[in-house]
């Protein structure tokens, strides 16, 4: 085969797969991939977030109208070999009462209907926490032949 017939991959360390992640200290974090899949693409976006308590959806709406009731500022901050994007999430988890007392992660997905990113919070993909396994004692055996060789 003829290298040239080959595309060459550059991008080295940069985050392709959409992903959000709900932190300890009550942000949402945007990966690039996610910011590029859903449109916030830099500086002027904002999030207005929905809750259907039911089925356990949380319901992101990408918007530049500041000025919308529950906008909240997507924060872009660049940094080597991609960039930071948050928004704060604080408030509307304290309100409707969600846990982020641990990191856990999220595909999102677009709801065509609405309009609106969906987070299935009953669905996580794992957490950057480590869950402490419990210590199970090994039991201590005694060979039914006291002339076997270990």
């Amino acid at each position: 085969m003829d290298l040239n017939e080959f595309e060459r991959f550059t991008r080295v360390g940069g985050s392709f797969a959409a992903k959000m992640t709900i932190r300890k200290g009550g942000h949402l974090g945007w990966s690039q991939g996610a910011a590029k899949k859903f449109g916030v693409n830099g500086e002027g976006y904002f999030a207005v977030f929905y809750y259907h308590q039911e089925k356990q959806l949380m319901g992101i709406k990408v918007t530049r109208n500041s000025e919308e009731d529950g906008a909240v500022k997507i924060q872009w901050r660049k940094q080597a070999g991609g960039a930071v994007i948050q928004c704060s999430l604080r408030s509307f988890l304290d309100y409707y009462e969600i846990d982020y007392s641990k990191t856990r992660s999220f595909v999102p997905e677009l709801d065509a209907p609405s309009g609106l990113i969906l987070i299935r919070l009953d669905q996580p993909k794992g957490s950057k926490e480590k869950e402490e396994k419990p210590v199970v004692p090994v039991e201590q055996t005694t060979p039914s032949n006291s002339n076997e060789t270990f």
